[in-house]
């Protein structure tokens, strides 16, 4: 909650290089993070030598909470010298105010060199202590040092005709033959993105011990096939929940592992990022949602992700189609607090997992297991609350929509399998009711391939356009025919 915490945030476009440990070798405008572990609070600052060679050293914006005063201390080093520049006394703010750290003219001066420099920032506040951050080696260049952009693989802007599959958590566990053989039918299947689960208890179990691995094979393989890469930043390791619950205690620290995340990915052209899975179900958000707390974690990430990228783009939580009980709340329900509470407008989009098998959404039926007529419904309907908040304008992305073609779904409340022919129907009418429609973002089928880690005779094992084994369904070849 931004009333009980400090959170620094720079205004920079992610370039460094990925997966190099620190010191990072940057000649381009280079973002350095911290995130002082005893408070979960994020530090971003953006230097590079063109700016350094400016006398501008690190440039920053920060949001803190009221009453603490914030400071900057920046330390040049230059082989057997070194320079310290510290900003301090810089007041609270509710929102974030650009500012900077000048460097003495004599660091500018040896900067000018063009020889290779180690800049560090630490960062702190009247309310905490001082924090080591990041290093970044700044590399000898042409006349001045100018900055180049990388070059980068960045897909196609996303729309309506953009075709996504999401993949569930167990992508992320497939060995290296398994991964490269799915990524690669990803492709073939003319998919723009995959949609790819980081989630946080995956990558930090242990306070403090994260492990990039698979997530780092995932992007390099989205980024070498030319996939867009929909991040789904969700869940929360057991030592950040209260007992008993599935989200964070501290939605800083949640978003402390967004920034992490975001610094880390941007550099491979990533800037698509989902903010948790279903929030309105109680599933994903044990042990009943709360949309208050929900969107709090999502304006605290939001304006985290934005910090870091300012270019990226934020994606509420997919909702899901549930029904109303005591634990969970309908789509358009939670979107209307939300709505109140004045987080959506500091988003990019709307999630939704609009599933409706049996029904297609294309039929006419107005039960309300056809979560699509739940969209443009008057009065009470995703867009008409949309329209209500002056929010109109925010694209629908389907982050998930599916269909099992076998199983039962007793265990889970959910209807059964529909057939093989009428999964491979319900993939061209997906696309078929986005054509046209002005609010459609893209949409991600669910999912690539049948399940072997869930007993077969379920739905949940059967949402695949592939065989488990790999082989086309007709549901693949639905998906391959439509246009990319």
């Amino acid at each position: 909650m931004i009333a009980r915490r400090s959170l620094l945030a720079a205004c920079a476009v992610a370039l460094a290089p990925l997966c190099v440990p620190a010191p990072v070798t940057a000649a381009v405008p280079t973002r350095m993070v911290a995130f002082p572990s005893a408070h979960a609070e994020i530090v971003v600052a953006t230097t590079s030598m063109r700016d350094l060679v400016a006398g501008r050293a690190v440039r920053f914006v920060y949001i803190a909470e009221r009453g603490a005063l914030v400071g900057v201390r920046v330390t040049v080093r230059q082989g057997t010298r070194s320079w310290v520049a510290t900003r301090t006394a810089i007041p609270a703010a509710a929102g974030g105010h650009p500012s900077g750290v000048a460097l003495p003219p004599a660091a500018v001066r040896a900067v000018a060199t063009c020889r290779p420099t180690t800049v560090t920032v630490a960062a702190f506040t009247t309310r905490r202590t001082p924090v080591a951050v990041d290093r970044v080696t700044l590399l000898r260049d042409a006349a001045r040092c100018p900055d180049r952009p990388p070059r980068l693989t960045v897909p196609a802007r996303p729309s309506a005709t953009t075709k996504g599959i999401a993949v569930p958590a167990t992508f992320l566990q497939e060995s290296p033959a398994r991964m490269a053989a799915d990524l690669n039918a990803v492709r073939s299947l003319g998919a723009g993105f995959l949609r790819v689960p980081m989630d946080w208890p995956k990558v930090e179990a242990r306070s403090g011990v994260r492990r990039w691995t698979a997530l780092d094979a995932a992007v390099r393989g989205t980024t070498a096939r030319r996939i867009g890469t929909l991040g789904l930043l969700t869940a929360a390791p057991r030592w950040a929940s209260p007992e008993g619950t599935s989200y964070p205690r501290d939605p800083v620290r949640f978003a402390a592992f967004a920034a992490r995340t975001v610094a880390r990915y941007a550099p491979y052209g990533v800037r698509h990022w989902e903010v948790w899975n279903e929030p309105n179900f109680a599933l994903f958000w044990a042990p009943a949602v709360d949309p208050a707390s929900y969107a709090r974690l999502l304006r605290l990430t939001s304006i985290t992700i934005h910090a870091v990228q300012p270019r990226a783009v934020v994606i509420s939580g997919g909702l899901a189609r549930v029904d109303f009980d005591s634990t969970s709340l309908p789509a358009n329900v939670f979107l209307e607090q939300m709505l109140v509470s004045g987080v959506v407008p500091q988003t990019d989009a709307i999630g939704l997992h609009p599933y409706t098998f049996p029904f297609s959404p294309l039929d006419p039926d107005d039960s309300t297991r056809n979560a699509w007529r739940l969209i443009e419904r008057p009065l009470d309907g995703i867009l008409a609350l949309l329209r209500l908040a002056d929010q109109e304008s925010k694209p629908l992305w389907i982050t998930e929509y599916g269909a099992p073609d076998r199983g039962s779904g007793a265990a889970t409340g959910s209807p059964d399998g529909v057939g093989e022919a009428r999964q491979a129907q319900l993939v061209t009418d997906l696309y078929a009711a986005l054509r046209g429609r002005a609010w459609a973002g893209p949409a991600f089928w669910y999912a690539l391939r049948d399940r072997t880690d869930i007993a077969a005779s379920s739905v949940e094992s059967a949402f695949g356009l592939l065989h488990a084994d790999g082989r086309l369904k007709p549901a693949g070849t639905a998906y391959r025919a439509l246009a990319p």
